[in-house]
């Protein structure tokens, strides 16, 4: 998908908000000075990248002018603790469902809707929202029943995260595939490193992602993947999976032009852009089969 003029919003909105976490984030003069800096940087992006390809002209500036590799490595780790405090909870709901296949692809979904931002984020209330929308799920496009049917048949998937938090919810629908599927083999694709609030392989292995999966990286501090970056091992794991999961916004922005009828996208509409783009109401649920 190539990147909206919209999207240079969420450039200097995600600028803003770094700029601000670092030892000068007090000093307006500072972080005016450093928004001209990254305006700079992309006046001459050409169009046509992807929202992905275009973080890659001002988030490794953010980090020179900042000095902060990681920013939100706090806010990370605890996004996704308090997922694991609800997570034996919300397997046994997934496990008595009528369809724990489908409930467990809604979880995953909804595992991106909560501000973890908050420290002080009230654990039942948490559990609380995401078994709401689990229950009330608004579907803009459901392929579900393509998605299921494709697991079914699968001998490897492939599945590319997107979020902390939200990940230890992958970690769910993937327990879930491997106890009614268990000779599925699954590799699970995460960032080289650290990018906004994406999952690392160092988060990755704090939730025992690694306990299901192989781990792989997408090769690129990008917040999405980048089919022109990849390793040669996951070209190979892309080329050999029967099912691809491609979960989150930045994931379908990168690759949704793939023409893959195994690749299946998993996210919610969270901006007008995406919303737009889809032609679903912002906030829906996606799931997305890509076509040839």
């Amino acid at each position: 998908m190539k990147a909206y003029p919209e999207c240079f919003s969420c450039i200097f909105d995600q600028s803003i908000r770094v700029l601000r976490k670092s030892n000068f984030g007090n000093d307006n003069e500072k972080v005016w000075n450093s928004l001209l800096k990254i305006a700079n940087n992309v006046k001459n992006v050409p169009y046509g990248l992807t929202p992905a390809q275009l973080a890659e002209h001002f988030y490794p500036l953010l980090s020179e002018i900042t000095g902060i590799e990681d920013p939100y490595k706090d806010e990370k780790e605890h996004s996704n603790q308090i997922m694991l405090r609800i997570y034996n909870d919300l397997k046994e709901l997934v496990l008595n469902s009528s369809n724990p296949i489908l409930t467990a692809l809604k979880a995953s979904i909804a595992g991106n809707m909560i501000d973890f931002g908050i420290p002080e984020f009230d654990i039942v209330e948490l559990e609380y929202e995401i078994i709401q929308a689990i229950k009330n799920a608004e579907f803009g496009i459901n392929d579900s029943k393509e998605l299921t049917n494709a697991v079914e048949k699968s001998s490897k998937i492939l599945f590319i995260h997107d979020n902390c938090g939200e990940v230890v919810m992958d970690k769910l629908l993937i327990e879930i595939i491997k106890i009614l599927y268990p000779k599925i083999e699954i590799i699970s694709v995460v960032r080289d490193g650290p990018i906004i609030n994406d999952v690392t392989i160092v988060e990755a292995r704090q939730i025992g992602l690694d306990e299901f999966t192989k781990l792989l990286t997408t090769n690129a501090r990008l917040p999405g993947l980048v089919p022109e970056l990849m390793s040669e091992e996951l070209k190979k794991e892309w080329k050999e999976a029967d099912t691809i999961i491609s979960k989150g916004q930045g994931n379908f922005e990168g690759i949704e032009d793939v023409s893959d009828e195994r690749v299946f996208f998993l996210l919610k509409a969270k901006c007008d852009v995406i919303a737009r783009h889809l032609n679903v109401k912002k906030g829906s649920f996606v799931i997305k089969q890509a076509k040839k």
